[in-house]
This record gives structure tokens, C-alpha cells and sequence, in this order.
């Protein structure tokens, strides 16, 4: 059994008309794995959509 989602934007991530993203509710203090992962993907659907750059930057982040 595959475990629920919570696809809740909590921390109200959003792009601008110029195509920045903001977080209107940034987080305070620690965050959950669930909660990070949540934020990450807020953030990389927002900012590149069709992961054109994402993959490459995962990559070198994680090759440090």
C-alpha cells in the first residue's frame, strides 16, 4: 500500500509575473523529511517545470 501525499502548499510557494519564486511562508526552525520534500517539489515545479536544468543540478549537488 503506497502512502498519501500531503500536496498541501503550506509554505505558499509562488512565481511572480516576472518569474521569481517566493515563499510567502518561508519555514521556521527545523522541518520533517515529509515537509522538505514538500517544499522541494514546490520548488522545482515552480521554477523548472519541465526539469530542463534540474536533473544536472541534482546531479553536481549531489557529486559534491
Amino acid at each position: 500500500m503506497m502512502m498519501e501525499i500531503d500536496t498541501l502548499n503550506r509554505f505558499m510557494v509562488s512565481v511572480t509575473g516576472a518569474g521569481a519564486v517566493r515563499i510567502l511562508m518561508p519555514p521556521r526552525g527545523q522541518l520533517d523529511k515529509e515537509a522538505a520534500l514538500n517544499l522541494a517539489a514546490y520548488l522545482v515545479a515552480l521554477s523548472d517545470p519541465t526539469r530542463e536544468r534540474f536533473e544536472e543540478v541534482f546531479e553536481a549537488i549531489t557529486n559534491v
